[in-house]
């Protein structure tokens, strides 16, 4: 939130200057996070007067002005039509920098000299719409810097403020704190109401409240006659220094009170209410409105609303509707001030993704106290700046005040939490400086009544934090905590999951940590990456739409790592990740956490071959890292399987399975999934449950062989639905013991083998660890592996 220093002294005789009263907020609790002094490109700004009007020699839309400035009059060519005679103008003068960073010279237009220019106040960034020159009032003293007669010159202060202390969201909240911090007594904002008019606003408008839980106080009043327009200057001037920017009168006048009281108000369209009837409810289901930012929300039934009789007219405390939008064939306005609730406020707002100044307070909580106050503000504003007519009355709904929270202090808990006596004195000082009744119970405790704008005050220790806060943290002595660190408790899962990164660290790859949900429209956008269900687990109150349903696998978020480091130029990425994915439950109980672990490449073998040429990863890389993973971790009963299985979208997968458990997959991941990333190269993926990882209990160590090895090659002939790993294991199973290792050094399709069939071409060693073998030994296990190939896959040895 802005503040303005010049503001705060209107509300308050604050002698501290912006810098220590930045330095005092801030260690009450209330982080002055900048502060910015404004004007300061406006330096070379000052007022000026039109002496002389000239229409342009070249040009039948320029005038060429004489301007007198108080030391010189300038020669200045302007293009707008809205000045005359002696009107009094801001000039920027050569070297000027306009907000925007326009920097004016000395120039010629159309051969004309042009030693300035006088502005707009859109140009000066008071506005966002000008129909041409500022003109200023005509008592404006010739020469005087624009800044100083205009009140820019001030200093804005920007408070980044915890979400517990809506309070302060309003120049009355703010001032409220400085006066507790300083002593100082407030400036009593003045309210007076203009003459009313005959109409009784009960015979106007009829509103009726079917939701007091969600909205347990509404008030209205009416103010007919107003023309719609630009604001006057010192309320741009006001808007502006708290950063927001003037649209016109009326709506310029509900800002400005919720950034004065920190209660928001809704200006209605009053000829646009059909039956001149409202009522705020619960939304139907599926029931549309179309807010004021033209977009059309499909709405449901925990969502509060303002209606008419026909149709919705605003999302309450969010955002009005366009059907009664204040226009400038606005000619009456229903002015809303009320109190919602701030759960409902602050689901609809995530819901919609519609965060906007009047939500962000309401759904901290505001002063219900306020609502009548602030509507009284805002009516006496309109009507001073439209010209209207206020109706006879208000509209107050409020069925159910609400009652101060009563708590009790016991003041030697205050020693006993801060570690230092505060006088009891100080105490009492501190509790009614803001606005808290206090009544006492005996010698120890305090009866304290906290105001209902103070939300966040419900306990023993709120109080206590706040007797700390404004005492002073600064005059609480620093003393070291004490107790015992116990030492980390180290489980098997942890170490398990340690032992794993340190496995894929060791591989090349850097860890990546993700959030646990993700968007609903990646999942509905690539049903490919949904994982064993296609059904979604939403969030009830996610932080935002991008983060709505919780994930099912890994691999879309880990694309999403690729593509942010894709865009910042790296290269031969490798990212794992472990964690959890969330399968739903087929009996509507809690959803099935499963511990996964992912892992994606993309790129070339690195280093680069000595050749100076680096070549791109293939399938073989990927299933290589499973098969390093494995070894790493001790695991063998495990296979990788080609079964016609697709995954991430693309059939280029394997299976990994332990007996005949599927435990993850490996593979491709499909183009359809890269080009939804914009990722350019291909990526390949793993994805395992670790859950069923089950490390070797003991690990043995074998002594180097004694020993020569023999190795005998074989090419067979077999089969071409008869995958490798199912050949490998075939052989693996007939328990030879001198067979130490098995490779595959070659796929053959072609002419020398019939259609139908394939060729592969083994290598097998054979080693004993006990005495060297003979060729005879050697020749007859080989034999007996050719045999059982023959006899079980109808495999022939290719010649």
């Amino acid at each position: 939130m802005k503040i303005s220093y010049k503001l705060i002294q209107k509300y308050i005789d604050c002698s501290l200057s912006p810098e220590a009263l930045a330095d005092k907020l801030t260690m009450a609790g209330l982080e002055v996070c900048a502060i910015e002094k404004t004007g300061l490109d406006l330096s070379s700004c000052v007022v000026g007067q039109i002496l002389e009007i000239q229409p342009h020699p070249d040009a039948d839309r320029l005038t060429v002005c004489q301007v007198n400035i108080g030391t010189e009059v300038l020669p200045i060519v302007c293009g707008a039509q809205n000045m005359k005679l002696n009107d009094k103008v801001p000039v920027a003068l050569v070297s000027c920098r306009l907000p925007g960073g326009f920097l004016i010279k000395k120039s010629k237009i159309r051969g004309v000299s042009s030693q300035g220019m006088m502005c707009s106040e859109k140009e000066l960034n008071l506005s966002e719409e000008a129909s041409g020159l500022m003109i200023l009032p005509s008592e404006a003293p010739i020469g005087k810097e624009i800044c100083s007669y205009l009140g820019l010159d001030d200093v804005v202060l920007e408070l980044d403020l915890t979400p517990n202390r809506g309070d302060c969201l309003s120049v009355r909240g703010i001032v409220r704190e400085i006066a507790t911090l300083t002593n100082e007594t407030t400036k009593k904002i003045t309210i007076d109401m203009p003459p009313e008019g005959n109409t009784n606003i009960q015979d106007m408008m009829s509103i009726r409240v079917d939701a007091p839980d969600l909205c347990p106080r509404y008030s209205a009043s009416i103010i007919s006659d107003v023309t719609i327009g630009p604001s006057p200057l010192w309320l741009v001037q006001q808007l502006q220094s708290m950063g927001i920017r003037s649209i016109n009168n009326v709506v310029d006048v509900t800002n400005f009170v919720m950034m004065e009281w920190g209660q928001p108000l809704h200006a209605f369209d009053y000829d646009l209410i059909q039956e001149k009837r409202i009522i705020v409810r619960r939304a139907k289901e599926k029931e549309k409105i179309i807010t004021l930012d033209e977009v059309e929300r499909q709405l449901i039934a925990e969502n509060l609303v303002i209606v008419d009789t026909k149709q919705a007219i605003a999302l309450a405390g969010v955002m009005g509707g366009a059907n009664t939008e204040i226009s400038n064939q606005t000619h009456t306005i229903l002015l809303e001030s009320a109190f919602f609730d701030p759960i409902s406020i602050r689901r609809t707002s995530a819901l919609f993704g519609l965060h906007s100044e009047a939500s962000h307070r309401f759904e901290r909580g505001i002063d219900p106290d306020s609502v009548i106050l602030a509507l009284n503000r805002a009516t006496q504003l309109i009507v001073e700046v439209t010209g209207g007519k206020p109706a006879k009355g208000i509209i107050d709904i409020y069925p159910t005040p609400f009652q101060p929270q009563n708590i009790t202090l016991r003041l030697p808990m205050v020693k006993k939490v801060l570690g230092i006596e505060i006088p009891e004195k100080k105490i009492y000082q501190i509790l009614q400086n803001m606005d808290f009744s206090i009544q006492r119970i005996d010698e120890q405790k305090l009866a304290v009544l906290a105001p209902v704008f103070r939300w966040d005050i419900k306990r023993e220790v709120d109080l206590i934090e706040e007797i700390a806060r404004i005492y002073g943290y600064e005059n609480i002595p620093v003393s070291l905590p004490t107790g015992t660190i116990s030492a980390e408790k180290k489980t098997k899962l942890r170490n398990f999951e340690t032992k794993i990164r340190d496995i894929l660290v060791g591989l090349g790859f850097s860890e990546a940590i993700n959030f646990s949900f993700i968007s609903k429209k990646i999942m509905d956008d690539l049903p490919q990456v949904n994982a064993e269900s296609e059904e979604r687990i939403y969030l009830k109150n996610p932080l935002t739409e991008d983060q709505n349903v919780m994930r099912n696998s890994l691999i879309a978020g880990l694309c999403k790592n690729i593509a942010f480091n894709q865009n910042r130029q790296a290269q031969n990425i490798r990212l794992f990740e472990l964690g959890r994915c969330f399968i739903p439950s087929s009996s509507g109980s809690l959803p099935k956490e499963k511990m996964m672990l992912g892992a994606v490449m993309q790129g070339s073998r690195d280093p680069a071959s000595w050749q100076g040429k680096s070549e791109s990863l293939t399938f073989f890389d990927v299933k290589g890292v499973v098969e390093a993973f494995m070894s790493a971790l001790g695991i063998c009963d495990y296979t990788i399987c080609s079964d016609n299985y697709i995954w991430m979208g693309s059939c280029h997968c394997c299976s990994i399975r332990v007996g005949n458990q599927p435990i993850g997959f490996l593979g491709e991941i499909d183009k359809s999934i890269l080009e939804y990333f914009d990722i350019t190269k291909n990526i390949f993926g793993i994805e395992i449950e670790i859950e069923f990882l089950n490390m070797p209990k003991k690990r043995t160590l074998k002594p180097i062989p004694k020993y020569p090895s023999i190795t005998r090659d074989l090419a067979l002939i077999i089969p071409e639905e008869i995958p490798y790993q199912e050949l490998y294991k075939s052989i693996r199973d007939m328990n030879i013991k001198i067979l130490q290792k098995i490779y595959l050094f070659d796929v053959y399709r072609g002419d020398q083998v019939p259609s139908g069939e394939k060729s592969f071409g083994l290598s097998l060693i054979y080693q004993s660890l006990e005495k060297t073998l003979t060729d005879k030994q050697v020749n007859a296990m080989h034999k007996k592996i050719i045999n059982h190939l023959k006899q079980k896959f109808h495999a022939s040895l290719r010649e």
